[in-house]
Order: C-alpha cells, then structure tokens, then sequence
C-alpha cells in the first residue's frame, strides 16, 4: 500500500497551506510547544502535594512500594495478597519513580499523572498540526489540557489520565501515520505498541477500543483492505509479544484464574447495580455529565455540528472529522449502557472532543459572519470572560461574609484569585474577536489559567478544609508501637492505613467466634467495615480509630482500629475504649 504524504501546516490568519517535512519535524520546537508545557506545568504542576492521598491513590502507592520491598515486579499484591484490580503498568512507572526519589511518596505517585496529561497534549497538538492552524491547534491541546475533568484527574494519582495518554495514541498516531506517509508497518506497529501498553494499563478496552475505531474507520471510508496485510499481522504479533512478556509469567505465578480476574474484576463491578430505573436515569444522564460537565468549557464550541452546513464546509478537514467520529460513535455505547460507568471511564477520547472543538474554533475565525456558527467563538469568551469577572468577587465577598462557606478562602489568596480573574477576564474579552494567531492563543491561554487557578487554587483549599489528614493519625499510631514489635491485620487492612503506615502488615485470618488470637501477637489493627469489633472473642485495649474516608465528619464504618492485646488474657470480649 502506497500512501501519500499531506502534512500541512497553517499561515498567520487560520488557512492551511502545504509544509516540508522538515518543517512538520521541528514542530516542538515552536514557541506555541513551550507555551503548552508551561501552561501544563502551572495548571497541573502546581500544589501537587498539597493535597492528601486519597481514594485509590494510596493503593496504586502501597502496591509500588510491595514491589519494591519484595522484588517482584510480575504480581500485584497488597499486604502480601493477590490484588485483582487491574495489570501493574501504573504501579511499575509509580515504583520507578518512587526508586529515583527514595520513597513513594505524594510526588511519585502524581508525578505520572501530570506528565501523562503533557504527553497527550503535544500528540493532540502534533495531530492538530496535520489538519488544522497552529492557532487551532494549540486551543485543541489547551483544551484538553483545562477541561474541567482532566485539571481534577491529571493531578491525581489516578490510572485514568495514563490510560487516556495510551489509548488515545494508539488512535491519533495511527491516523497520524496515514496522514504524514509513515509506511504501513511503522504505522501499525507504534499503534499497537500503545496499544499493548495501554492493555497492560488498565486492560481490554484498550485494544477494544482501537480494534472498534479503526475498523469502523476503514468500513465507512471505504479502505478496509488496508486491515488486511502484513503489516497489519506485524502490529498484532507485537501487541501479543508485550503483553505476553507480562501475561505469561503473571499466568504461571499466580494462576490461570488470576490471570483472568485481574482484567474482570473491576468489569464486574460496574454492571452490580442493573434495575431498569438505573439504566434508564444513566441513558439520560451520562451523555450530559459529559459534554456540560466534564468537557466543559470547550464543549460549548462542539454546537456547531449539529449545523448541516457545518458539515458542508469540512473541506480538507473531512477526513480527520470522519475518523474522530468514527471513534466516538463506536465507543459511546461501552460507558452509555453501562449503568455505573462514570464520566472519567470516557476520558480517552477526550482529546478527540478537543480537537473537533478546536476546528469549530478555527471556523469561527475563517467565517465572515453569515454563517449561524460564527458567533460560538466570541461567545465562548465572552461568556467565561463574564464568570471571570463575577467569580473572583463572589469568592472574596464570600470570604468577608461566611469563613466557614466552602467556597470561603484565605484571605490573602481571595484577593490574589479577585485580581488575577479580573486581568483573565480583561484578556479574554480583548481576545474574543481573535483576529490573529496570537490573539487566539492568548485568549485560549486565559480561560486555561482561569480555570487552572480555580481548580489548583479555590477549590483544592476548600478540599484542604475538608480532608482527613490519615498520615498524622497513623504517625501517632507509629509512635505507640514498639520498633521491636509487630503489627499485623485481621484480614485486609485499609490501603489508606498500610500507605501511611510505611511497614510491612501482615495480614492473618479473622479469629473464629471463641478463638483466641496467636500467642505472639500482641498488636494488630482491622478494618471496621469487613471486621466487626464485636465479633472479636478476645480482650483487646484500643489505641488509635483512624478514619479512612477522604472527608471529614463521616459516620460511616469505614475506619481503621489499632489494637494491642493486653498482657493479661482474661475471656471476655474486645474493649473499643483507648488507652
């Protein structure tokens, strides 16, 4: 198969114009590259540690830190068991940064985020640059990178945002390939390389994915014969030989059933609540979680589709529109009649919403004012101009008024975020028109920073107020225990508590009704959600009840208690009062 190369890059004004290759290799060395990886750096970078770890950030550390502890690098664990949650390529990256740092601690955890969310940025900004201007495609990389969702989970120590970044370039790389006039075999094969990494991420919807979107790709435009070749088998057979460098020692360790399991579990979970009342208020309510509230506020400019003219005027942008669809359509249906898929499940293929939004944009610019999308642009700047402006003194106002309203800050930072979204709202509404490049950069770059101090600044304080700080808690537990001695867990502690804890805790069955703990245990801990204290048929003294949910005042069961056994066992039941 011969392929022809039609890189493009854009002239100052938003058309398109034929580059050399040599241009199109030189593209990260533009000032528009470094704006975006200083505009990634503030957004995600900043304040990274400020916050605790919470939700499943503690257990993708813990389960690090065992592989570092034990050497092996093949077997998820937690506290020496199986964890058939999903394949260990995050715990992999956390633990090796974790090893250049010295321990695997907030930085190494979250580390990976922010620079997955760098990574998937330049890919959109590098695919943006084949189909669309160099305005056009710094708005799509800059949208992606200020969605609301991607600022929450892109400083997080989450799976999500790496899985975005994998499987989203398997997709762009892939067209990406086509497009410039890569040979077939370099396009398949750095496809399924994503592709591999991606199911040793997170699992099958990675190759699902691919396998979906390129084939209704090559179905609808005609050139499915392209799926059949050498080439093609190449990618496959590299896939196969990634995730079997992992697969099959994993397989022979721990089992045919855990091999199946560690990609299952978590399936599993999101189909445990399936009454028609649920799937219907899903069907309803996900699409519009997506596109009004995690896309927000680029998908404002994603009105524009629904204009038949709109299509009409693709021009050379068709095929890349045509493909981007293509993987949005196919894939929908997997979170959609899901009935508790949540919004960040779909976040890999939200660098396909930026750039169609960033082409919206870019018509915007090259209208003459007839056409009915012609407006969304300056709307879109107008309108966040107006929340900037009203924003910073709602915050102070609310800061004077009511210190204890979520919303309430810092003195200081109140009036710092009132001047800085007045300045971004001034700048936003200068660059609404966006007559040049450069304006339209600057006005994308303001509503990226607005929102980046928003979510960095405002709302992680308020989170700081809320948040329960385990590590402290568990510190006081450290310095209550003997060096010399020994805690373990009846059955699984908290990864929250094992985390901070920062020793091994091994875990022991539950005692039976009337049995007695081993003679050489004298401290252990559980958790009070799958153990009860009252099913404990021994003396025990309390020491230390460490809440493990994320916020404070919680009354749920959800905690952590740390026992010792008193040197004199007399029958009897636990005791839950603190030494």
């Amino acid at each position: 198969m011969t392929q022809k190369r039609t890189t493009v890059l854009p002239r100052q004004g938003g058309s398109v114009q034929p580059a050399t290759d040599s241009c199109s290799r030189r593209w990260w060395l533009s000032w528009e590259v470094a704006l975006l990886v200083s505009l990634v750096a503030v957004i995600h970078g900043s304040r990274l540690t400020a916050l605790n770890v919470v939700g499943e950030e503690p257990r993708r550390g813990q389960v690090a830190v065992e592989m570092i502890r034990t050497g092996d690098w093949i077997v998820p664990r937690q506290q020496g068991e199986l964890f058939l949650s999903r394949p260990p390529l995050q715990n992999w990256v956390i633990g090796l940064v974790g090893m250049a740092r010295g321990q695997v601690d907030r930085w190494a955890i979250r580390l990976p985020s922010v620079l997955a969310v760098l990574g998937v940025v330049l890919l959109i900004h590098a695919y943006g640059r084949t189909f669309l201007s160099r305005a056009a495609a710094w708005v799509a990389a800059a949208g992606f990178a200020s969605m609301v969702q991607v600022i929450e989970l892109g400083r997080l120590g989450e799976t999500d945002m790496m899985f975005t970044l994998l499987v989203s370039a398997s997709l762009l790389l892939w067209h990406y390939g086509r497009t410039v006039g890569w040979s077939p075999l370099r396009t398949w094969t750095t496809a399924y390389l994503m592709v591999a990494l991606g199911t040793l991420c997170k699992g099958p919807q990675a190759p699902a994915y691919f396998a979906a979107t390129v084939g209704a790709y090559l179905l609808v435009t005609w050139r499915w014969r392209d799926a059949v070749s050498w080439s093609h088998l190449a990618g496959i057979g590299l896939w196969a030989a990634v995730v079997g460098a992992w697969q099959i020692p994993y397989t022979l360790a721990a089992g045919f059933d855990a091999a199946f399991r560690i990609y299952g579990n978590d399936v599993a979970i999101r189909f445990d609540e399936t009454t028609w009342r649920t799937y219907v208020e899903h069907f309803f309510s996900y699409p519009a979680e997506i596109l009004f509230g995690c896309l927000l506020p680029w998908s404002l400019l994603l009105v524009a589709y629904v204009n038949r003219d709109f299509w009409r005027k693709l021009g050379p942008a068709r095929d890349h529109v045509v493909f981007l669809v293509c993987a949005l359509a196919v894939t929908f249906p997997t979170v959609w009649f899901v009935p508790t898929a949540r919004g960040r499940y779909y976040m890999p293929l939200y660098p396909c919403f930026a750039l169609l939004a960033a082409l919206v944009a870019q018509r915007c610019w090259e209208a003459e004012g007839s056409e009915r999308w012609a407006w969304l642009w300056r709307g879109l700047l107008t309108g966040m101009a107006a929340v900037m402006a009203l924003a910073g003194p709602i915050v102070l106002g609310v800061t004077l008024i009511d210190r204890d309203s979520l919303v309430a800050q810092p003195l200081a930072f109140a009036v710092a975020y009132l001047a800085a979204s007045l300045g971004l709202a001034a700048v936003a509404f200068w660059a609404r028109l966006g007559r040049t490049d450069r304006q339209r950069i600057v006005g994308a770059a303001s509503v990226a920073l607005f929102l980046g101090l928003t979510v960095a600044g405002a709302f992680t304080n308020s989170l700081l107020r809320r948040t329960e700080d385990q590590a402290d808690a568990v510190a006081r537990v450290r310095e209550r225990i003997p060096a010399s001695a020994k805690l373990v867990s009846l059955g699984l502690a908290h990864h929250v508590f094992t985390y901070h804890y920062g020793e091994p805790v091994e875990s022991m069955p539950v005692p039976k009704p009337g049995e007695a703990l081993p003679a050489e245990v004298e401290y252990f801990c559980f958790h009070n959600a799958v153990v009860s204290p009252e099913r404990l048929d021994f003396p025990f003294e309390t020491l230390e009840v460490i809440p493990c949910d994320r916020f404070r005042g919680s009354k749920s069961n959800n905690v952590v208690t740390v026992c010792r056994r008193p040197p004199a066992t007399a029958q009897g039941g636990g005791s839950n009062a603190p030494r």
